[in-house]
């Protein structure tokens, strides 16, 4: 032969989603293959498909493609050797079969290779062979095919994809019940009710219709009949407006991961919140196209209630990008794997541009000599942190930007935050939610919003309603930016948030409470490490001569700058300073920390906490410290030992903000840690960063983590991670739970039996809730209601609210 391919040219187009990948070759012959690789594609990630048929099982020859070569092995199993680059030391990468070849039959090898994953895998007939064990494989390159290379078998319907598809995008699905899922694309295409959706359901039977149904991989049948499926269900809703694009209403922190292809259940038919004065609140919805449409975007009519008005909401699009393994639950990574992940909150799509079947991120760098997309997910990228001053490149548009819903059925989900001010009149609030297309209206749906006839608290622990519930973050980088966005969200006690007396002035410019100052800037210092983890003789006369000189004298200082800069008298303020991390033992106290304690109460207001991961910690470090930071997890047991004597008890990495998933963030920060593990806040680690490369190995790193922040820096603001609204909501959560315990505790006292008995049902109902399990929007509605209900008890039997 001289061609190393029997040709078999494609019965028809196969008509495909926008998304589907696209073959860069299609059974190309040998000349074909040749002058494709002398133009020296990039091949760090593809795929190949093709049918072969071998006439021997030993003594055929080798199917050579340049890229790869296919033959029976010595053993008599199918194997792929992919070619790797000439200047490369390694070997080939051969990926062999588990099935044995048979003479003189078909079979359908489905393989790829990522560089960026480490990953090759081999498929024949859509079931799984092998994948590589080791994480070092060569670059391939795509070689000459030798002119005298022959084969003595067939090959068809060879593809090659300059992407590592997974085997399903490869894989020729089961049609057998293809003409059955044509009939019902075509009954709901005779609907005219609709004629958006008959025109969707109708582009769905032309698909059935034009395509060759030999030729349909299994991912393109699922997602035929996926949105067949979806079309059906938008057929059976009685109410379903005649307009393109339909608004779907979801929880704004659910746990729920919704990706590009998803027909989430709607909440109803319009967007309705309540909250209390000087609160921000979230509502999330889903733009769900039935047919495309250019330059999508939504907004919102004033929202009134009679003469009064409340501030025009922000509304951010959420955009899904690639995270490594570990994503939406986790905070510890899979560095080889890539899951696409609702993630940003972004006003325009074009600051990062996925390429969802690479599985790749690129993101809009602005610099001074021009704008250039970076790849920010390549695993070589050189790159993990966009330092010095790099995330000034990174900027998000000043407002919400219009964008392209290419598809039918394809999603795009936004945040609408609304913020009732402190002084904003009770009642409830009417507007529309507007879809526009082309800057003209082209849909829209009710928003009702409740404003509640009472300010929050901050959170206050449950055991003791008089102590602050901590919302601390383990990082702060000075911008004032970054401070305002913490306090919208409810971490009101960031590390470092006073350490210099800008970061004074700006804090009480910007109502940031300093009633308790974290301040971790320094956490060894000149003989610190011989104080703190040396061992019994390091404690010398001399060292004890300095303990005031390197200890003491920087909190002095402290508290004078304090003094001077925000007039703020030092006396009002605890400032915890960790000076152990991550002890495990007896180490928990280290040396003489009961000698550094008693100068530092003695002639300062500053409290030590201590932070490690056993049960050592409750047992030797009361008493030396005031607080306990439990790394990973805490329990109620632990928090009542502290609490005993006055301590607070928090608990660090519970979880770190990785997970985007705002619904366990929600959980973990709120209801579970505050009632359910009776702590007194959470030592999150990690506010503001810049960390866009989730997947190049981090040397020297304490641990295979993920991206630990809940906003990026960026510009002159900063762009927000979905993970933060479930933060803010968590501690809003308690919030509401601090104003119905002290509410219901201060009724107690009072002379009237019903205001006692309403307060008492109230005390009991807060203690019977179960933080790991309980529906936290039901505790929401339902912690509002009887907060109202005794408020107006309280005011119909005494005359006024307390």
């Amino acid at each position: 032969m001289k061609k190393i391919l029997a040709i078999m040219l494609l019965a028809g187009s196969i008509l495909c989603f926008a998304a589907e990948p696209i073959p860069v070759l299609t059974n190309p012959d040998r000349d074909a293959l040749n002058d494709w690789g002398g133009t020296k594609p990039d091949v760090r990630e593809f795929a190949a498909a093709f049918g072969i048929k071998f006439p021997a099982v030993f003594g055929s020859k080798t199917a050579d493609f340049g890229l790869f070569k296919c033959y029976v092995d010595d053993n008599g199993f199918l194997a792929v050797a992919i070619t790797p680059k000439r200047t490369e030391m390694l070997k080939p990468l051969v990926l062999i079969s588990k099935i044995k070849v048979k003479a003189g039959t078909w079979y359908h090898v489905e393989f790829s290779n990522s560089m960026n994953s480490r990953r090759a895998a081999l498929y024949v007939d859509g079931h799984f062979q092998m994948e590589n064990d080791q994480l070092l494989i060569p670059a391939p390159e795509a070689l000459p095919i030798p002119a005298d290379a022959e084969f003595g078998g067939e090959i068809r319907d060879l593809k090659i994809y300059c992407a590592a598809l997974f085997s399903e995008e490869l894989a020729y699905a089961d049609t057998s019940d293809y003409t059955d899922w044509q009939k019902r694309a075509a009954a709901v295409a005779a609907l005219q009710k609709n004629q958006y959706l008959s025109a969707w359901a109708k582009e769905l039977e032309n698909r059935f219709e034009k395509a060759d149904r030999s030729l349909i991989s299994i991912a393109a049948y699922k997602r035929w009949k996926n949105a067949i499926e979806n079309a059906e269900k938008l057929a059976s809703e009685n109410d379903l407006k005649n307009e393109p694009v339909k608004m779907i209403v979801t929880p704004a922190t659910s746990q729920a991961l919704y990706l590009p292809y998803d027909q989430p259940e709607s909440l109803g038919n319009s967007v309705d919140l309540v909250m209390a004065k000087d609160e921000y609140e979230s509502a999330s919805v889903i733009a769900y196209p039935l047919v495309p449409v250019k330059n999508f975007t939504i907004r919102m009519t004033q929202l009134r209630d009679g003469s009064n008005v409340l501030p025009v909401p922000d509304i951010k699009l959420v955009k899904r990008w690639y995270r490594t393994g570990g994503a939406w639950m986790s905070y510890h990574t899979d560095l080889y794997a890539r899951l696409l992940t609702p993630d940003m909150l972004l006003n325009s799509d074009k600051l990062v541009k996925v390429d969802e079947f690479r599985r790749t991120n690129q993101v809009l760098m602005k610099y001074p000599t021009g704008e250039k997309y970076q790849d920010v997910s390549d695993f070589g990228y050189d790159r993990q942190w966009l330092d010095g001053g790099l995330e000034h490149y990174f900027t998000d548009a000043p407002t919400l930007q219009p964008l392209d819903l290419t598809e039918s059925g394809r999603n795009q989900q936004y945040i609408i935050t609304c913020h009732a001010p402190a002084d904003a009149t009770p009642g409830i609030y009417s507007a529309m939610l507007e879809m526009l297309a082309d800057g003209k209206k082209i849909g829209s749906i009710p928003v009702r919003v409740r404003v509640l006839p009472f300010t929050l608290p901050q959170p206050a622990a449950y055991d003791d309603p008089s102590k602050t519930y901590l919302s601390h973050v383990n990082s702060h980088d000075g911008h004032e930016k970054n401070l305002v966005n913490a306090k919208k969200h409810n971490l009101m006690h960031l590390s470092r948030v006073a350490s210099t007396p800008e970061m004074i002035q700006q804090a009480i410019r910007n109502g940031y409470p300093l009633e308790i100052i974290f301040d971790m800037v320094i956490r060894r210092y000149n003989l610190g490490n011989m104080i703190f983890d040396g061992p019994a003789s390091a404690w010398t006369p001399e060292v004890d001569q300095q303990l005031e000189r390197i200890a003491l004298l920087t909190y002095l200082r402290f508290q004078k700058m304090l003094k001077k800069y925000g007039n703020l008298d030092p006396e009002d303020y605890i400032i915890y300073r960790c000076q152990t991390s991550e002890t495990s033992h007896y180490g928990a106290i280290n040396l003489h920390p009961d000698r550094l304690s008693n100068v530092l109460r003695e002639k300062t207001s500053v409290r030590l906490f201590s932070h490690g991961m056993s049960d050592a910690l409750p047992t030797f470090s009361p008493g030396v410290y005031e607080m306990d930071s439990a790394a990973s997890h805490i329990s109620a047991d632990v928090s009542r030992i502290w609490h005993s004597f006055g301590g607070r008890s928090i608990t660090y990495a519970f979880p770190f903000p990785g997970p985007e998933n705002p619904g366990l963030m929600r959980r973990a920060v709120g209801l579970e840690l505050y009632h359910t593990q009776r702590a007194d806040g959470h030592m999150m680690h990690g506010y503001v960063e810049n960390q866009l490369n989730e997947f190049t190995k981090y040397p020297g790193g304490d641990g295979d983590y993920r991206t630990f922040c809940l906003a990026y820096s960026s510009g002159d603001s900063c762009i927000n991670r979905i993970a933060i609204i479930g933060c803010r909501e968590g501690y809003d959560d308690v919030r509401y739970a601090t104003l119905l315990k002290r509410q219901a505790l201060d009724a107690l006292k009072s002379k009237h039996v019903l205001v006692v008995r309403e307060a008492t049902r109230q005390l009991v109902w807060l203690e019977r809730i179960d933080g790991r399990k309980l529906d936290m929007d039901a505790f929401r509605t339902g912690a509002q209601y009887r907060i109202v209900t005794l408020m107006n008890l309280i005011k119909q039997l005494e005359g006024g609210a307390k």
